[in-house]
Parts: structure tokens; C-alpha cells; sequence
């Protein structure tokens, strides 16, 4: 009597190919969450930034106005029809394409030397604030004076000069 040896049934390897695939799904998954936290990381630092930007430039448009009140910024006309060190005089006839106006040009903003706005707080995010102001012509009030409006405009840049912010403000002299 023989022994008959029964081969052993064919084995296709099933087993490597749905791991090795398994595994790929698997990295490409954690591929697009790190992504995905490293997106939603930047736009939570942006939208600080930007916050920050923002207050520091109201409280720059504050500190410009208690300077227009208590004096240390002169409302006097005369500093402003030379339309030099932050203080222009606005009349739209004076500007042109050949005279632009002032606030396209950085070196006609000024900085204000007041301690008392986030700016000078030496913020991190913010890397410059600077304001400006224009006197508007003047208008009659109904008792018949003459009134001085004023409109200021702060601008503050977070680091990197990005993320430029600009808050105006129209005052009238009291």
C-alpha cells in the first residue's frame, strides 16, 4: 500500500497585499490630519494677529483724539496747511495724478510719542504704527461757528508687514 501525499492546498498570500493597503490609507489619513491641524493652527495665529492689530490701532485713533483735546497735538490750522509730519490740510483740488494724495506714501505717516497706546506697549505682533491727520475744511454748526472736523487715520502693520490695518475716525473740536 502506498501512501499517497496530498498536496497541501494552494496558499495565495491574500494576507500582505490588504496589509500593505491597509497601511497605505493609514498614512495618507494621517497625512490630511496633520495637514488639516497644521491649516487650522496658522488661521487661529492669523486671526490673533489680527485681532491684536485692530486694538492696537483703536487705541492709536484714542491716543491721537486725547492729544487733539488736551493739546499735545496741535489743532491750530496753520500746523496743517503745510501738509508735512502727519497734518495735512484736505482739499480735493490739490491732489492730483501728479500730486497724489498723502496717505499712498509710508514716509508721510508719523508715529505718535504718547505711552499710552498698545503700540508703544511694544506688542510683538504689531511691527509699526503710525497715524495721520486731516484737517477737512471747516463747516458752520447751526449757531452759525465755524467748526474744525478732523479725520484721523491710524495704521498699524503686524509682523512682517503683514496684515495691514487702518481704522479712521472722523473728530470735532470741541
Amino acid at each position: 500500500m502506498s501512501i499517497s501525499r496530498g498536496h497541501a492546498p494552494r496558499q495565495d498570500g491574500i494576507v500582505l497585499p490588504v496589509v500593505l493597503i491597509l497601511l497605505l490609507v493609514l498614512t495618507i489619513a494621517s497625512l490630511l490630519i496633520i495637514e488639516q491641524i497644521s491649516s487650522q493652527t496658522r488661521m487661529a495665529t492669523n486671526a490673533a494677529v489680527s485681532q491684536i492689530a485692530l486694538q492696537a490701532a483703536e487705541s492709536e485713533l484714542t491716543g491721537v483724539i486725547s492729544g487733539l483735546n488736551s493739546g499735545t497735538i496741535s489743532s491750530a490750522p496753520s500746523a496743517y496747511y503745510g501738509n508735512t509730519g502727519g497734518k495735512y490740510f484736505f482739499n480735493a483740488s490739490n491732489y492730483g495724478s501728479s500730486n497724489p494724495l498723502p496717505w499712498k506714501s509710508n514716509a508721510n505717516w508719523t508715529a505718535l510719542t504718547s505711552s499710552t497706546t498698545l503700540c508703544s506697549a511694544s506688542v510683538p505682533a504689531v511691527s509699526e504704527c503710525k497715524y495721520m491727520i486731516e484737517m477737512l475744511p471747516s463747516v458752520r454748526a447751526k449757531g452759525g461757528s465755524v467748526v474744525r472736523v478732523f479725520r484721523i487715520t491710524a495704521r498699524v502693520v503686524g509682523p512682517g508687514n503683514h496684515g495691514v490695518v487702518m481704522l479712521q475716525a472722523l473728530y470735532q473740536k470741541p
